[in-house]
């Protein structure tokens, strides 16, 4: 069984911050944790893109929706230097955009992110996943009914879960050397069209929590 990532680990702390009432505490943290590892894992690792996503509901949680928005971006622009528009990450931080443009009145910017997820999204998550319907929605298309009838409200900020971009899966991290410096690693693999291998990881962060379920529809804290 892999390790879990310092940025895995740093959103659960931060997490169970957010969860005992410390939400100012939360956003710090995982504020820190991007500007620290982010240099070190690259701009556009899952970790590190999964993480911003994170802080961005976080934000919003805390009505702060443009400190939502310029974390979304700086994380969209690194992402799709490397990733698929369509890649399901990318698909969630789309439909996030999306949401704080909604929020703050920008129906341009909003039509265009739920225009991404309306393209890619029924390939990849399904015609009657909420985020889909939500975008087809807001755009005035007329939706695809799931299976019970059903409508989903549009998701906004209640709830995290832990993303994934495939390919690749994110490489275990390296047995620590001493002095507590991690050991570089060499990525296995790495997606066609790739720019890049991710860069080396960077210290361990002290604390393991185990890894939470793959990326789901955009989650809303509640």
């Amino acid at each position: 069984m892999s390790q879990p990532s310092p940025l895995s680990a740093a959103r659960h702390r931060a997490l169970a911050l957010r969860d005992s009432g410390d939400l100012a505490g939360a956003r710090r943290l995982l504020t820190d944790v991007v500007e620290s590892y982010g240099p070190g894992y690259g701009a556009d690792h899952p970790d590190v893109l999964g993480t911003g996503r994170l802080l961005a509901q976080l934000h919003r949680e805390a009505d702060d929706p443009m400190a939502a928005r310029r974390v979304l971006e700086e994380a969209w622009a690194a992402g799709e230097r490397r990733w698929s528009p369509a890649e399901p990450l990318m698909l969630a931080i789309s439909f996030e955009l999306a949401s704080v443009a909604e929020e703050l009145g920008n129906r341009h910017e909003a039509r265009r992110n739920y225009t991404r997820v309306v393209d890619h999204g029924p390939d990849v998550l399904g015609p009657d996943h909420p985020t889909v319907q939500a975008a087809r929605r807001y755009l005035g298309l007329p939706g695809s009914p799931s299976p019970t009838g059903s409508q989903v409200p549009p998701a906004t900020t209640s709830g995290y879960a832990e993303p994934t971009v495939t390919p690749p899966s994110t490489p275990p991290l390296p047995p620590p050397v001493p002095g507590g410096v991690q050991a570089p690693s060499t990525p296995t693999h790495q997606p066609p069209g790739s720019a890049g291998s991710p860069s080396t990881p960077p210290p361990q962060v002290p604390g393991d929590a185990p890894e939470v379920s793959p990326w789901a529809p955009s989650p809303t804290f509640g």
